[in-house]
């Protein structure tokens, strides 16, 4: 995706792919460009089945700088609520995702999904 004035201050739906699931979560993911801000949403309404102990999610920008770390609001790991807010770690155009208040790992089976909104400076 290219960087578009015309998009300022306007909530548009993209579609991410995410790695780590043998059956990806139903959700929504839309983001808001503010000058070269990007405001991102991305909600799961159903988890996924999880197949790694990694997940990403590809983003609608390449980042300005690649050392950005946000806390997810809600994330599900072997079918259990997480009690702590998760990390998202920006990485150019792809955020690594971790569960549970720490850089740790996922658990590669059972019911797994993440909630996140954050904000991030394009390149």
């Amino acid at each position: 995706m290219g960087y578009s004035a015309t998009q300022n201050g306007i909530w548009t739906t993209w579609s991410p792919t995410l790695t780590g699931f043998s059956t990806n979560p139903i959700f929504t993911a839309r983001y808001m460009l503010i000058g070269k801000t990007c405001y991102v949403d991305f909600t799961t309404t159903t988890v996924g089945v999880s197949n790694a102990t990694t997940k990403t999610i590809t983003l609608p920008f390449a980042a300005a700088d690649t050392a950005i770390q946000f806390f997810m609001a809600q994330g599900q790991n072997n079918g259990t609520e997480a009690t702590r807010d998760g990390y998202t770690r920006v990485n150019s155009n792809v955020a690594d995702m971790y569960p549970a208040g720490s850089l740790g790992t996922w658990t590669a089976s059972g019911n797994a999904s993440f909630t996140f909104n954050m904000f991030y400076e394009i390149a």
